[in-house]
Protein backbone atom coordinates (compact mmCIF):
# COMPACT_ATOMS: atom_id res chain seq x y z
CA UNK A 1 0.00 0.00 0.00
CA UNK A 2 0.85 3.22 -1.03
CA UNK A 3 1.14 6.15 1.79
CA UNK A 4 1.41 10.12 2.12
CA UNK A 5 4.36 10.77 4.15
CA UNK A 6 5.18 13.63 5.95
CA UNK A 7 8.73 14.91 8.18
CA UNK A 8 9.48 18.02 9.76
CA UNK A 9 12.98 18.82 10.85
CA UNK A 10 13.24 21.15 14.10
CA UNK A 11 13.91 23.62 15.76
CA UNK A 12 13.37 26.39 13.52
CA UNK A 13 12.41 29.98 14.80
CA UNK A 14 14.13 30.24 18.10
CA UNK A 15 17.13 28.35 17.13
CA UNK A 16 17.66 30.20 14.14
CA UNK A 17 17.27 33.14 16.08
CA UNK A 18 19.81 32.46 18.59
CA UNK A 19 23.13 33.90 17.18
CA UNK A 20 25.45 36.82 18.64
CA UNK A 21 27.40 36.65 14.84
CA UNK A 22 26.07 36.40 11.47
CA UNK A 23 28.09 33.20 11.23
CA UNK A 24 26.15 31.42 14.07
CA UNK A 25 23.13 32.75 12.08
CA UNK A 26 23.77 31.50 9.13
CA UNK A 27 25.12 28.08 10.32
CA UNK A 28 21.97 27.83 12.71
CA UNK A 29 20.13 28.25 9.20
CA UNK A 30 22.34 25.82 7.35
CA UNK A 31 22.08 23.17 9.83
CA UNK A 32 18.34 22.54 9.60
CA UNK A 33 18.99 22.43 6.01
CA UNK A 34 21.72 19.59 6.58
CA UNK A 35 19.31 17.96 8.57
CA UNK A 36 16.12 17.90 5.96
CA UNK A 37 18.48 16.83 3.45
CA UNK A 38 19.41 13.97 5.98
CA UNK A 39 16.00 12.90 6.07
CA UNK A 40 14.83 13.42 2.59
CA UNK A 41 17.71 11.15 1.28
CA UNK A 42 17.22 8.57 3.67
CA UNK A 43 13.73 8.42 2.25
CA UNK A 44 14.73 8.03 -1.38
CA UNK A 45 17.25 5.17 -0.69
CA UNK A 46 14.10 3.18 0.99
CA UNK A 47 12.37 4.28 -2.65
CA UNK A 48 9.65 6.98 -1.67
CA UNK A 49 8.89 9.37 -4.28
CA UNK A 50 9.93 12.52 -3.26
CA UNK A 51 7.52 15.20 -3.62
CA UNK A 52 9.03 18.22 -1.52
CA UNK A 53 12.63 18.49 -2.20
CA UNK A 54 12.45 17.41 -5.64
CA UNK A 55 15.98 17.77 -6.58
CA UNK A 56 17.16 17.10 -10.22
CA UNK A 57 20.26 14.60 -8.95
CA UNK A 58 19.70 12.33 -5.82
CA UNK A 59 23.09 13.60 -4.84
CA UNK A 60 21.64 16.91 -4.13
CA UNK A 61 20.50 15.28 -1.15
CA UNK A 62 24.29 14.44 -0.20
CA UNK A 63 26.36 16.51 2.44
CA UNK A 64 27.28 19.59 2.32
CA UNK A 65 25.58 20.04 -1.55
CA UNK A 66 24.37 23.52 -2.43
CA UNK A 67 20.28 23.01 -2.29
CA UNK A 68 18.70 23.75 0.71
CA UNK A 69 16.30 21.88 2.09
CA UNK A 70 13.24 23.45 3.46
CA UNK A 71 12.42 21.52 6.79
CA UNK A 72 9.07 20.14 5.72
CA UNK A 73 9.48 16.73 3.60
CA UNK A 74 6.58 15.32 1.90
CA UNK A 75 6.86 11.71 -0.04
CA UNK A 76 4.70 8.70 -0.93
CA UNK A 77 6.35 5.78 0.20
CA UNK A 78 5.55 1.96 -0.18
CA UNK A 79 6.41 -0.39 2.42
CA UNK A 80 6.45 -0.25 6.37
CA UNK A 81 5.83 3.59 7.02
CA UNK A 82 6.56 2.95 10.84
CA UNK A 83 10.02 1.22 9.53
CA UNK A 84 10.75 3.71 6.57
CA UNK A 85 10.62 7.03 8.77
CA UNK A 86 12.44 5.76 11.59
CA UNK A 87 14.97 5.26 9.56
CA UNK A 88 15.06 8.92 8.17
CA UNK A 89 15.38 10.10 12.13
CA UNK A 90 17.93 7.96 12.52
CA UNK A 91 19.61 9.65 10.06
CA UNK A 92 19.00 12.87 11.01
CA UNK A 93 20.66 12.11 14.21
CA UNK A 94 23.36 10.35 12.63
CA UNK A 95 24.18 13.95 10.14
CA UNK A 96 23.56 15.62 13.78
CA UNK A 97 26.53 13.69 15.14
CA UNK A 98 28.96 13.88 12.04
CA UNK A 99 28.33 17.59 11.95
CA UNK A 100 28.86 17.69 15.59
CA UNK A 101 32.29 15.77 15.55
CA UNK A 102 33.56 17.88 12.56
CA UNK A 103 32.81 20.62 14.80
CA UNK A 104 35.15 19.34 17.74
CA UNK A 105 38.16 19.45 15.28
CA UNK A 106 38.11 23.45 16.19
CA UNK A 107 37.22 22.97 19.85
CA UNK A 108 41.08 23.39 21.76
CA UNK A 109 40.01 23.30 25.49
CA UNK A 110 37.98 21.32 27.86
CA UNK A 111 34.46 21.67 28.16
CA UNK A 112 31.50 19.54 29.83
CA UNK A 113 31.89 16.92 27.27
CA UNK A 114 28.62 14.45 28.32
CA UNK A 115 26.38 17.71 28.81
CA UNK A 116 26.98 18.59 25.87
CA UNK A 117 27.43 15.46 23.86
CA UNK A 118 23.11 15.05 25.50
CA UNK A 119 22.40 18.73 24.71
CA UNK A 120 23.19 17.77 20.69
CA UNK A 121 21.28 14.67 20.77
CA UNK A 122 18.50 16.12 22.09
CA UNK A 123 18.05 19.07 19.58
CA UNK A 124 16.94 17.48 16.45
CA UNK A 125 12.89 17.71 16.76
CA UNK A 126 11.57 15.28 14.17
CA UNK A 127 7.86 14.60 13.61
CA UNK A 128 5.91 12.40 11.25
CA UNK A 129 3.09 11.53 10.32
CA UNK A 130 1.49 9.08 7.07
CA UNK A 131 -2.03 8.24 5.57
CA UNK A 132 -2.90 5.82 3.41
CA UNK A 133 -2.91 7.15 -0.32
CA UNK A 134 -6.83 6.23 -0.96
CA UNK A 135 -9.02 7.98 -2.68
CA UNK A 136 -6.94 11.12 -4.70
CA UNK A 137 -3.61 12.58 -3.86
CA UNK A 138 -5.42 15.50 -3.38
CA UNK A 139 -7.62 13.96 -0.51
CA UNK A 140 -4.46 12.06 0.89
CA UNK A 141 -2.77 15.18 1.58
CA UNK A 142 -6.05 16.66 2.85
CA UNK A 143 -6.25 14.17 5.40
CA UNK A 144 -2.38 14.51 6.26
CA UNK A 145 -2.33 17.70 6.80
CA UNK A 146 -4.82 17.34 9.75
CA UNK A 147 -2.78 14.80 11.46
CA UNK A 148 0.63 16.70 11.30
CA UNK A 149 -1.10 19.65 12.96
CA UNK A 150 -2.72 17.06 15.71
CA UNK A 151 0.42 16.09 16.27
CA UNK A 152 2.16 19.30 16.46
CA UNK A 153 -0.21 20.24 19.00
CA UNK A 154 0.50 16.87 20.88
CA UNK A 155 3.47 18.38 23.11
CA UNK A 156 5.45 16.01 24.63
CA UNK A 157 6.91 16.85 27.94
CA UNK A 158 10.17 15.17 29.05
CA UNK A 159 12.31 15.80 31.48
CA UNK A 160 15.97 17.42 30.79
CA UNK A 161 18.24 14.54 29.70
CA UNK A 162 21.03 15.96 31.78
CA UNK A 163 21.93 16.96 35.00
CA UNK A 164 22.17 21.28 35.57
CA UNK A 165 23.82 20.93 38.51
CA UNK A 166 23.28 25.25 38.92
CA UNK A 167 25.46 25.54 35.94
CA UNK A 168 25.67 28.36 33.92
CA UNK A 169 23.14 29.33 31.09
CA UNK A 170 23.61 29.71 27.56
CA UNK A 171 24.09 33.79 26.99
CA UNK A 172 22.63 32.87 23.44
CA UNK A 173 19.59 31.09 23.97
CA UNK A 174 19.36 31.60 28.19
CA UNK A 175 17.81 27.98 28.38
CA UNK A 176 20.54 25.54 28.06
CA UNK A 177 23.56 25.22 30.49
CA UNK A 178 27.26 26.53 29.41
CA UNK A 179 29.59 24.12 28.58
CA UNK A 180 32.57 26.04 29.08
CA UNK A 181 34.39 25.33 32.64
CA UNK A 182 34.67 28.86 33.94
CA UNK A 183 38.21 28.48 34.82
CA UNK A 184 38.77 29.03 30.93
CA UNK A 185 37.11 32.83 31.34
CA UNK A 186 39.92 35.75 32.32
CA UNK A 187 39.34 37.15 35.56
CA UNK A 188 38.71 40.76 35.59
CA UNK A 189 41.82 41.60 38.10
CA UNK A 190 43.66 39.94 35.04
CA UNK A 191 45.08 41.68 32.00
CA UNK A 192 42.28 40.26 29.95
CA UNK A 193 43.95 40.76 26.29
CA UNK A 194 45.72 37.37 25.77
CA UNK A 195 43.27 35.25 27.84
CA UNK A 196 40.24 36.83 25.87
CA UNK A 197 42.32 35.17 22.37
CA UNK A 198 43.20 32.46 24.07
CA UNK A 199 39.46 31.99 25.16
CA UNK A 200 38.91 33.06 21.02
CA UNK A 201 41.50 30.53 20.02
CA UNK A 202 40.25 27.70 22.03
CA UNK A 203 36.02 28.25 21.45
CA UNK A 204 35.24 31.37 19.07
CA UNK A 205 33.57 32.74 22.26
CA UNK A 206 34.14 36.27 23.76
CA UNK A 207 35.12 37.18 27.67
CA UNK A 208 31.40 37.66 27.81
CA UNK A 209 29.89 34.65 26.43
CA UNK A 210 28.58 31.90 27.67
CA UNK A 211 28.18 28.51 25.66
CA UNK A 212 25.93 25.53 25.89
CA UNK A 213 27.17 22.40 23.03
CA UNK A 214 24.71 23.52 21.01
CA UNK A 215 25.76 26.91 20.80
CA UNK A 216 29.83 25.61 20.34
CA UNK A 217 28.31 23.84 17.37
CA UNK A 218 26.92 27.12 15.68
CA UNK A 219 30.43 28.95 16.39
CA UNK A 220 33.00 25.91 15.69
CA UNK A 221 31.04 24.10 12.87
CA UNK A 222 31.04 27.60 11.21
CA UNK A 223 34.82 28.33 11.53
CA UNK A 224 36.59 28.57 7.95
CA UNK A 225 33.67 30.00 6.36
CA UNK A 226 33.61 33.57 5.84
CA UNK A 227 30.26 35.01 6.61
CA UNK A 228 30.70 38.69 6.28
CA UNK A 229 29.66 40.79 9.82
CA UNK A 230 26.76 43.13 9.93
CA UNK A 231 29.75 45.69 10.52
CA UNK A 232 30.71 44.22 6.76
CA UNK A 233 27.74 44.83 5.63
CA UNK A 234 27.31 48.47 6.80
CA UNK A 235 30.67 49.18 5.38
CA UNK A 236 30.31 48.22 1.90
CA UNK A 237 29.05 51.23 0.96
CA UNK A 238 31.99 52.92 1.31
CA UNK A 239 34.18 49.90 0.59
CA UNK A 240 32.42 51.07 -3.24
CA UNK A 241 33.56 54.37 -3.19
CA UNK A 242 37.39 53.14 -2.04
CA UNK A 243 37.09 50.82 -5.13
CA UNK A 244 36.31 53.79 -7.53
CA UNK A 245 39.65 55.37 -6.88
CA UNK A 246 43.35 54.44 -7.07
CA UNK A 247 42.98 50.26 -6.06
CA UNK A 248 46.72 49.31 -5.86
CA UNK A 249 47.08 51.73 -3.87
CA UNK A 250 44.48 51.81 -2.07
CA UNK A 251 45.16 47.67 -1.44
CA UNK A 252 48.44 48.36 -0.47
CA UNK A 253 47.37 51.30 2.36
CA UNK A 254 44.66 48.43 3.65
CA UNK A 255 47.19 45.96 3.77
CA UNK A 256 49.84 48.11 5.96
CA UNK A 257 46.61 48.98 8.12
CA UNK A 258 46.27 45.40 8.88
CA UNK A 259 49.82 44.18 9.50
CA UNK A 260 49.86 47.48 11.97
CA UNK A 261 47.15 45.69 13.62
CA UNK A 262 48.48 42.66 14.15
CA UNK A 263 51.89 44.24 15.16
CA UNK A 264 50.08 45.39 17.85
CA UNK A 265 48.79 42.17 19.35
CA UNK A 266 45.86 42.30 17.26
CA UNK A 267 45.14 38.72 15.51
CA UNK A 268 42.74 38.71 12.66
CA UNK A 269 41.21 35.57 11.64
CA UNK A 270 42.36 33.68 8.34
CA UNK A 271 39.35 33.43 5.82
CA UNK A 272 39.53 30.89 2.78
CA UNK A 273 39.38 32.17 -0.39
CA UNK A 274 35.91 32.34 -1.40
CA UNK A 275 33.93 31.52 -4.81
CA UNK A 276 33.78 33.96 -7.44
CA UNK A 277 29.98 34.92 -6.59
CA UNK A 278 31.81 36.20 -3.18
CA UNK A 279 32.31 39.57 -4.58
CA UNK A 280 33.12 41.45 -0.94
CA UNK A 281 36.36 39.23 -0.89
CA UNK A 282 37.94 40.94 -3.26
CA UNK A 283 37.53 44.48 -2.86
CA UNK A 284 40.30 46.36 -1.74
CA UNK A 285 39.15 45.67 2.13
CA UNK A 286 38.89 41.99 1.62
CA UNK A 287 37.03 40.31 4.46
CA UNK A 288 38.39 43.04 6.91
CA UNK A 289 35.90 45.96 6.04
CA UNK A 290 34.64 45.61 9.57
CA UNK A 291 37.27 47.52 10.11
CA UNK A 292 36.55 50.38 8.75
CA UNK A 293 34.92 51.15 12.33
CA UNK A 294 36.90 52.86 14.52
CA UNK A 295 35.51 51.38 17.17
CA UNK A 296 35.36 47.88 15.84
CA UNK A 297 39.07 48.07 16.82
CA UNK A 298 38.37 47.44 20.46
CA UNK A 299 37.09 43.89 19.52
CA UNK A 300 40.94 43.44 18.93
CA UNK A 301 43.03 45.37 21.23
CA UNK A 302 42.41 47.04 24.40
CA UNK A 303 43.39 49.72 24.28
CA UNK A 304 43.63 50.59 21.20
CA UNK A 305 47.07 52.42 20.02
CA UNK A 306 46.85 56.17 19.14
CA UNK A 307 48.84 55.11 16.04
CA UNK A 308 46.43 52.78 14.45
CA UNK A 309 43.85 55.13 15.09
CA UNK A 310 45.76 57.66 13.17
CA UNK A 311 46.60 55.20 10.74
CA UNK A 312 42.59 54.74 10.06
CA UNK A 313 42.23 58.36 9.70
CA UNK A 314 44.85 58.77 7.38
CA UNK A 315 43.49 55.61 4.85
CA UNK A 316 39.88 57.02 4.99
CA UNK A 317 41.17 60.73 4.47
CA UNK A 318 43.44 59.30 1.57
CA UNK A 319 41.22 57.09 0.16
CA UNK A 320 37.74 57.69 1.03
CA UNK A 321 37.65 61.47 1.11
CA UNK A 322 37.28 61.82 4.47
CA UNK A 323 33.97 60.09 4.70
CA UNK A 324 32.91 57.56 7.28
CA UNK A 325 31.11 54.42 6.59
CA UNK A 326 27.70 54.58 7.55
CA UNK A 327 26.46 52.46 10.67
CA UNK A 328 23.63 50.69 9.36
CA UNK A 329 22.66 47.46 7.08
CA UNK A 330 19.58 45.86 5.79
CA UNK A 331 18.40 42.41 6.92
CA UNK A 332 15.54 41.02 4.54
CA UNK A 333 13.26 38.53 5.01
CA UNK A 334 10.87 37.58 2.33
CA UNK A 335 7.89 34.72 1.82
CA UNK A 336 5.71 33.32 -0.96
CA UNK A 337 2.45 34.99 -0.94
CA UNK A 338 -0.52 32.58 -1.48
CA UNK A 339 1.43 29.41 -1.14
CA UNK A 340 -0.51 27.52 0.85
CA UNK A 341 -3.53 27.71 -1.61
CA UNK A 342 -1.33 27.03 -4.49
CA UNK A 343 -0.39 23.93 -2.96
CA UNK A 344 -3.99 22.73 -1.95
CA UNK A 345 -4.85 24.28 -5.72
CA UNK A 346 -2.18 21.75 -7.63
CA UNK A 347 -2.69 18.96 -5.08
CA UNK A 348 -5.78 18.42 -7.64
CA UNK A 349 -3.84 17.45 -10.23
CA UNK A 350 -1.65 15.03 -8.58
CA UNK A 351 1.95 14.71 -7.25
CA UNK A 352 3.48 15.64 -10.36
CA UNK A 353 2.06 19.41 -9.95
CA UNK A 354 3.69 19.33 -6.79
CA UNK A 355 6.94 17.83 -7.76
CA UNK A 356 7.30 21.07 -10.39
CA UNK A 357 6.43 23.43 -8.38
CA UNK A 358 9.26 21.96 -6.14
CA UNK A 359 11.74 22.17 -8.50
CA UNK A 360 10.65 25.49 -9.26
CA UNK A 361 11.64 26.55 -5.86
CA UNK A 362 14.55 24.59 -6.22
CA UNK A 363 15.27 27.08 -8.90
CA UNK A 364 14.36 30.06 -7.88
CA UNK A 365 16.44 29.19 -4.44
CA UNK A 366 19.58 29.06 -6.48
CA UNK A 367 18.75 32.16 -8.69
CA UNK A 368 18.76 34.04 -4.89
CA UNK A 369 22.32 33.42 -4.27
CA UNK A 370 22.80 34.40 -6.99
CA UNK A 371 21.28 37.88 -7.15
CA UNK A 372 21.96 38.44 -3.22
CA UNK A 373 26.04 37.64 -3.24
CA UNK A 374 26.71 38.11 -7.13
CA UNK A 375 25.19 40.95 -7.89
CA UNK A 376 24.13 42.67 -4.87
CA UNK A 377 27.09 41.90 -2.53
CA UNK A 378 25.12 40.78 0.05
CA UNK A 379 25.01 37.47 2.41
CA UNK A 380 22.65 34.71 1.96
CA UNK A 381 21.95 32.97 4.87
CA UNK A 382 18.70 30.95 3.64
CA UNK A 383 17.08 29.98 0.94
CA UNK A 384 14.92 27.11 0.82
CA UNK A 385 11.79 27.51 -1.44
CA UNK A 386 9.92 30.10 -1.24
CA UNK A 387 11.87 31.76 2.11
CA UNK A 388 14.67 33.87 1.93
CA UNK A 389 16.87 35.70 4.92
CA UNK A 390 20.12 37.78 3.68
CA UNK A 391 22.04 40.61 5.32
CA UNK A 392 22.31 43.51 2.30
CA UNK A 393 24.15 46.66 2.38
CA UNK A 394 22.00 49.98 2.28
CA UNK A 395 23.46 50.32 -1.77
CA UNK A 396 22.22 47.78 -2.88
CA UNK A 397 18.99 46.46 -0.59
CA UNK A 398 16.39 47.78 -2.31
CA UNK A 399 17.08 46.67 -5.96
CA UNK A 400 18.32 43.66 -4.31
CA UNK A 401 15.17 43.13 -3.26
CA UNK A 402 12.73 44.22 -6.11
CA UNK A 403 14.77 41.86 -8.38
CA UNK A 404 13.86 38.53 -6.06
CA UNK A 405 10.36 39.79 -6.50
CA UNK A 406 10.81 40.13 -9.73
CA UNK A 407 12.40 36.74 -10.17
CA UNK A 408 10.26 35.16 -7.71
CA UNK A 409 7.07 36.06 -9.74
CA UNK A 410 8.59 34.90 -13.14
CA UNK A 411 9.43 31.25 -11.23
CA UNK A 412 5.52 31.22 -10.25
CA UNK A 413 3.73 32.08 -13.25
CA UNK A 414 3.36 28.95 -14.30
CA UNK A 415 1.29 27.91 -11.21
CA UNK A 416 -1.17 30.66 -11.61
CA UNK A 417 -5.11 29.98 -12.20
CA UNK A 418 -8.17 31.66 -11.86
CA UNK A 419 -9.56 30.19 -9.15
CA UNK A 420 -5.70 31.36 -7.15
CA UNK A 421 -3.39 33.70 -9.07
CA UNK A 422 -0.02 33.22 -9.26
CA UNK A 423 2.00 33.17 -5.75
CA UNK A 424 3.97 36.35 -5.43
CA UNK A 425 6.91 37.67 -3.01
CA UNK A 426 6.26 39.67 -0.03
CA UNK A 427 9.37 41.07 2.00
CA UNK A 428 10.61 42.64 4.93
CA UNK A 429 13.44 44.96 5.53
CA UNK A 430 14.90 45.75 8.59
CA UNK A 431 17.58 48.90 8.28
CA UNK A 432 19.78 48.21 11.24
CA UNK A 433 22.58 49.70 13.45
CA UNK A 434 25.71 47.23 12.57
CA UNK A 435 25.88 46.65 16.69
CA UNK A 436 22.48 45.63 17.60
CA UNK A 437 22.01 42.20 18.63
CA UNK A 438 21.27 40.23 15.69
CA UNK A 439 18.24 38.40 16.93
CA UNK A 440 17.00 42.10 17.40
CA UNK A 441 17.47 42.87 13.39
CA UNK A 442 16.02 39.13 12.93
CA UNK A 443 12.56 40.09 15.17
CA UNK A 444 12.38 43.73 13.00
CA UNK A 445 12.90 42.05 9.48
CA UNK A 446 10.63 39.03 10.55
CA UNK A 447 7.66 41.63 11.85
CA UNK A 448 8.35 43.93 8.84
CA UNK A 449 7.61 40.66 6.53
CA UNK A 450 4.47 40.24 8.27
CA UNK A 451 3.43 43.95 7.54
CA UNK A 452 3.87 43.56 4.24
CA UNK A 453 1.60 40.26 4.26
CA UNK A 454 -0.77 42.44 5.65
CA UNK A 455 -0.92 44.79 2.44
CA UNK A 456 -4.19 44.06 0.30
CA UNK A 457 -3.42 41.77 -2.41
CA UNK A 458 -0.04 41.31 -1.17
CA UNK A 459 2.85 41.25 -3.34
CA UNK A 460 4.49 43.93 -1.26
CA UNK A 461 7.49 45.44 0.58
CA UNK A 462 7.77 46.78 4.30
CA UNK A 463 10.31 48.72 5.52
CA UNK A 464 11.64 49.07 8.99
CA UNK A 465 13.99 51.74 10.02
CA UNK A 466 15.44 51.49 13.31
CA UNK A 467 17.38 54.32 14.38
CA UNK A 468 19.40 53.92 17.40
CA UNK A 469 17.68 57.59 18.36
CA UNK A 470 13.70 57.33 18.45
CA UNK A 471 11.32 55.18 17.45
CA UNK A 472 11.16 52.91 14.89
CA UNK A 473 9.29 53.87 11.22
CA UNK A 474 7.98 51.22 8.98
CA UNK A 475 6.45 52.35 5.89
CA UNK A 476 4.77 49.46 3.28
CA UNK A 477 2.85 49.01 -0.09
CA UNK A 478 2.60 46.98 -3.21
CA UNK A 479 5.25 46.44 -5.71
CA UNK A 480 5.23 48.95 -8.47
CA UNK A 481 3.90 51.44 -5.82
CA UNK A 482 6.27 51.49 -3.11
CA UNK A 483 9.36 50.86 -4.70
CA UNK A 484 8.59 53.54 -7.46
CA UNK A 485 7.56 56.29 -4.47
CA UNK A 486 11.39 55.52 -2.79
CA UNK A 487 13.18 55.85 -6.06
CA UNK A 488 11.45 58.86 -6.56
CA UNK A 489 12.48 60.46 -3.02
CA UNK A 490 15.99 58.84 -2.83
CA UNK A 491 16.47 60.88 -6.27
CA UNK A 492 15.21 64.01 -4.83
CA UNK A 493 17.54 63.68 -1.74
CA UNK A 494 20.72 62.63 -3.94
CA UNK A 495 19.79 65.82 -6.39
CA UNK A 496 19.23 67.95 -2.95
CA UNK A 497 16.00 69.07 -4.32
CA UNK A 498 14.17 68.72 -1.66
CA UNK A 499 16.06 69.72 2.04
CA UNK A 500 16.12 67.24 4.54
CA UNK A 501 14.83 69.43 7.24
CA UNK A 502 10.90 69.28 4.98
CA UNK A 503 10.42 66.20 5.95
CA UNK A 504 10.72 66.59 9.75
CA UNK A 505 8.66 69.95 9.39
CA UNK A 506 5.80 67.98 8.06
CA UNK A 507 6.11 66.01 11.00
CA UNK A 508 5.77 68.29 13.48
CA UNK A 509 2.63 69.20 11.21
CA UNK A 510 1.43 66.07 11.48
CA UNK A 511 1.74 66.03 15.32
CA UNK A 512 0.27 69.48 15.52
CA UNK A 513 -3.19 68.68 13.56
CA UNK A 514 -3.66 64.91 14.63
CA UNK A 515 -6.65 63.37 12.98
CA UNK A 516 -9.42 62.90 15.21
CA UNK A 517 -10.89 59.76 16.53
CA UNK A 518 -12.83 57.22 14.21
CA UNK A 519 -16.21 58.08 13.71
CA UNK A 520 -15.78 61.76 14.11
CA UNK A 521 -15.05 64.05 11.04
CA UNK A 522 -11.82 64.31 9.58
CA UNK A 523 -12.47 65.96 6.30
CA UNK A 524 -12.05 69.54 7.86
CA UNK A 525 -8.86 68.48 9.49
CA UNK A 526 -7.44 66.70 6.56
CA UNK A 527 -7.67 69.29 4.07
CA UNK A 528 -6.07 71.84 6.64
CA UNK A 529 -3.32 69.32 7.08
CA UNK A 530 -2.39 69.27 3.28
CA UNK A 531 -3.60 73.09 2.79
CA UNK A 532 -0.47 73.96 5.68
CA UNK A 533 1.81 71.35 3.93
CA UNK A 534 1.60 72.91 0.68
CA UNK A 535 2.17 75.95 2.05
CA UNK A 536 5.56 74.60 3.55
CA UNK A 537 6.15 73.34 0.63
CA UNK A 538 6.46 75.90 -1.39
CA UNK A 539 8.77 78.03 1.19
CA UNK A 540 11.41 75.35 0.52
CA UNK A 541 14.55 75.79 -1.20
CA UNK A 542 16.33 73.18 -2.64
CA UNK A 543 20.45 72.67 -2.77
CA UNK A 544 21.09 74.16 0.64
CA UNK A 545 18.66 77.39 0.13
CA UNK A 546 20.25 78.42 -2.94
CA UNK A 547 17.68 77.99 -5.47
CA UNK A 548 13.47 77.51 -5.31
CA UNK A 549 12.16 73.98 -5.61
CA UNK A 550 11.89 73.03 -8.82
CA UNK A 551 8.04 72.66 -10.22
CA UNK A 552 8.40 69.57 -11.21
CA UNK A 553 9.44 68.49 -7.66
CA UNK A 554 7.05 70.57 -6.07
CA UNK A 555 4.15 68.51 -8.30
CA UNK A 556 5.13 64.97 -7.40
CA UNK A 557 5.30 65.91 -3.99
CA UNK A 558 1.73 68.06 -3.86
CA UNK A 559 0.24 64.43 -6.21
CA UNK A 560 1.80 62.30 -2.99
CA UNK A 561 0.53 64.84 -0.68
CA UNK A 562 -3.15 64.52 -2.15
CA UNK A 563 -3.33 60.82 -2.49
CA UNK A 564 -1.16 59.78 0.78
CA UNK A 565 -1.99 60.39 4.31
CA UNK A 566 0.67 62.76 5.74
CA UNK A 567 2.39 60.45 8.40
CA UNK A 568 2.91 58.12 5.86
CA UNK A 569 4.51 60.60 3.15
CA UNK A 570 6.87 61.31 6.34
CA UNK A 571 7.95 58.14 7.22
CA UNK A 572 8.56 57.10 2.95
CA UNK A 573 11.33 60.32 3.00
CA UNK A 574 12.48 60.11 5.83
CA UNK A 575 13.48 55.93 5.35
CA UNK A 576 14.47 57.48 1.70
CA UNK A 577 16.70 59.29 2.83
CA UNK A 578 18.90 56.44 4.80
CA UNK A 579 19.09 54.89 1.05
CA UNK A 580 20.37 58.01 -0.55
CA UNK A 581 23.15 58.61 1.71
CA UNK A 582 24.12 54.72 1.20
CA UNK A 583 24.24 55.44 -2.58
CA UNK A 584 25.69 59.14 -1.95
CA UNK A 585 28.54 57.28 0.20
CA UNK A 586 28.89 54.76 -2.69
CA UNK A 587 28.88 57.29 -4.90
CA UNK A 588 25.86 55.51 -7.52
CA UNK A 589 25.32 57.11 -10.27
CA UNK A 590 21.39 58.62 -9.97
CA UNK A 591 18.68 56.96 -11.24
CA UNK A 592 16.20 59.26 -13.62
Amino acid sequence: MQYVLVVTVGPVQGFIAAARRSRDLWYGSNLLSELAKAAALSLYNADAKLIFPAPEQPSDLNPDTALQAANRIVAIIEGDVRTIAEQAQAQVQQRMQELWSAAQKNLHGPIDQEVADQQIRDLPEVTWVATPLNGTYAQARQRVEHLMAARKATIAFVPVPWSANGQTKSSLDGQREAVIPENQYPKRTASTDQKAQTLYNKYGAGPGERLSGVDLLKRLGSKGHHVPSTSHMAALPLVARIAQGDIGRATEAWNMYLELVKRCGGELETYPKQADDRPYDRQVVGPYAGLLFAERLSDYLDPVPAQIQHCLSSFLALYAGKQQPLPYYAMLHADGDRMGETISQLAKAGANQHRELSRALATFATNAQTIIERDHQGVLIYAGGDDVLALLPLHTALKCTQQLADKFKTHMQAFGSTAVPAPTLSAGLAIVHHVEPLSDALDLARAAEKRAKKVPGKNALAITLSKRSGSDRTISGTWGEIDQRMKTFIRMHRNDDLPDGAAYQLQELAQMLPLPDDGMDRSLIEAARQAEALRLLKRKRARRGTEDLDQEVRTELEGYLKSMRLGDLVDELIVARMFASAEDLALMEVQP
